[in-house]
């Protein structure tokens, strides 16, 4: 869902423009901001049955719901992978559907208990739900909380659940089905024969190799284990609606009981889940995958995410080889360390958190490689930038030289240089206050560099025409404009007008307006370094 179609990325949306009239009452709040969304898991909770009176109280629930998510394990560690949402549409009623009870209400998302004949199962319309959270960039999960103090939730294709005390376990619950694809590990049957072939936490396999959590069982842990055995991962029967024949990991865990904390296995599945989505390291550098470095050292570096009371290994190559860098983000490259031609030197960042055991897949490992050119070959470039009408030079211009990061400013008099950069072709991009951007290619070799000047042209600022319209007009003058610029403009209730934002060159300014005639029918207009003075037409009524 990540990709689907965002509308809006800012904070507050107030969408008073949208055709849809509950879109213009919706309050959206990036309540959790870790950074990006495309680099984030991102979470968009909807306010479901709380009418325009109530926007407190959902304020209030929300916040004692997110609250209690993010104090729980593992969320409270990786919350800084992801970013959370408030969407708050009011509902016309409170409340939400029992059908059971024969009471109905009208809300936002058609929120209803008894879905498919279950009391409990309380679901929404996801076809609503997701028109209103494709206003969140990037969304990744849904959660709809119901303003019903009833117990009730589901998690199907959104994470829905009732406005309880036990409100932010039953988000807990309901999550782990939704974002860490965790099955049902009680044994209430609701549902006949589950299809249990792709979850994690229950399995009917009794043989240790065919377990799906087999590197969490020791050695000493009997299979099936025994009830007496609370704080150990083993193999408990009493799973997926059944009391026979399905197995669950742990004695208890929040997929079982509500209260509970997640267990090992199902922890370890929604961080798993997470890295699906969120790249562990923000950003790196330099970011040039290619480097050509002569003799100036060079700092290689990633910034990684940081995850609560994490722990991580990072590991360095230079051309195949590990070398010794003490576990730092950084590596300073010496290139007097380093033989003519080509070099790769490689980064790999590994989560190494004990809540995921065994990594064959490397999921939770983040990898980068620098192409490194080590040339002995470099020159200068030196040169001056000037004015193009006057041939004064051009002070405090600044001077890239791309593709390298090599950057310089101009001296008083428009003097810059560049020393030792290596052999290769770059184009120098000039940008100074009040001139145009220059640009100009020049080629470093093993006979050196070269001598460039470099012509600025003053920049020129918009110009404007403007003028009047003699004669009464009452339904108004459609003004033409035809040149370099082009536009056309209606003129109502005023006599005069103006044509703004205009660029050099030639213009023909043209007024209409049914059943008048205009002399002169149409002006020329040349703009060369200033506006041109006020214009003039006469509008005359035609007499048949």
């Amino acid at each position: 869902m990540k990709r689907l179609a965002a509308i809006f990325s800012i904070v507050l949306i107030l969408q008073a423009f949208a055709t849809n009239s509950c879109l213009a009452q919706d309050i959206i709040l990036k309540i959790i901001d870790n950074g990006d969304d495309n680099a984030r898991f991102v979470c968009v909770l909807l306010a479901e049955g709380y009418t325009a009176e109530e926007s407190k109280k959902f304020t209030d629930d929300y916040t004692r719901i997110v609250n209690h998510i993010f104090s729980t394990s593992p969320w409270k560690e990786y919350k800084s992978f992801i970013n959370f949402y408030t969407l708050y549409r009011p509902s016309k009623q409170s409340g939400a559907d029992h059908p059971s009870q024969n009471v109905y209400v009208d809300t936002a998302f058609d929120a209803t208990f008894d879905s498919y004949g279950v009391s409990r199962l309380l679901t929404v319309n996801d076809s609503k739900a997701f028109d209103a959270a494709a206003q969140i960039p990037s969304f990744d999960a849904v959660f709809v909380l119901v303003n019903d103090s009833v117990y009730g939730g589901s998690a199907g294709s959104t994470i829905v659940f009732s406005c309880t005390e036990a409100a932010g376990d039953i988000a807990l619950h309901e999550a782990g089905h939704f974002i860490g694809h965790l099955a049902d590990e009680y044994e209430t049957a609701y549902f006949a024969d589950p299809d249990i072939t792709r979850v994690p936490n229950i399995t009917r396999q009794t043989a240790i190799e065919a377990i799906p959590w087999k590197k969490w069982i020791d050695p000493e842990i009997p299979l099936p284990t025994p009830e007496t055995i609370t704080d150990r991962i083993g193999l408990f029967e009493g799973a997926g609606y059944s009391a026979v024949g399905i197995y669950r990991p742990k004695h208890t865990c929040k997929m079982r009981t509500l209260s509970a904390p997640y267990c090992e296995i199902c922890a370890e599945a929604i961080i798993r889940s997470l890295y699906t989505v969120v790249r562990p390291v923000d950003t790196w550098g330099p970011l040039e995958p290619e480097i050509t470095v002569i003799d100036q050292p060079l700092m290689l570096w990633i910034e990684p995410i940081p995850v609560n009371d994490g722990t991580f290994d990072v590991t360095w190559e230079v051309d195949g080889e590990i070398i010794d860098n003490n576990g730092r983000l950084n590596y300073r490259v010496n290139p007097a360390a380093l033989s003519q031609g080509t070099h790769i030197i490689r980064i790999w960042f590994k989560d190494t958190t004990p809540m995921v055991r065994g990594e064959a897949d490397g999921l939770l490992t983040f990898q980068h490689a620098w192409q490194l050119h080590r040339t002995e070959c470099s020159g200068d470039i030196a040169g001056t930038i000037l004015q193009d009408d006057s041939s004064t030079g051009v002070a405090n211009a600044k001077v890239e030289a791309v593709p390298s990061s090599a950057i310089a400013y101009t001296d008083e008099n428009g003097w810059f240089q560049f020393n030792n950069l290596p052999c290769g072709t770059y184009t120098l991009i000039v940008n100074a206050p009040h001139f145009d951007k220059s640009e100009k290619e020049v080629a470093v070799t093993e006979d050196g560099g070269g001598m460039v000047n470099i012509f600025l042209h003053t920049k020129r600022p918009p110009y404007n025409i403007t003028g009047t319209i003699w004669g009464r007009v009452p339904d108004g003058v459609t003004l033409h404009v035809y040149g370099t610029v082009s536009s056309t403009m209606h003129i109502r209730g005023s006599k005069n007008f103006n044509v703004s934002s205009l660029a050099s060159g030639n213009y023909i300014i043209m007024p209409e307006a049914a059943g008048y005639i205009f002399f002169p029918a149409y002006q020329r207009v040349t703009i060369k370094d200033a506006s041109p003075q006020r214009i003039r037409f006469f509008a005359i009524k035609k007499l048949f």
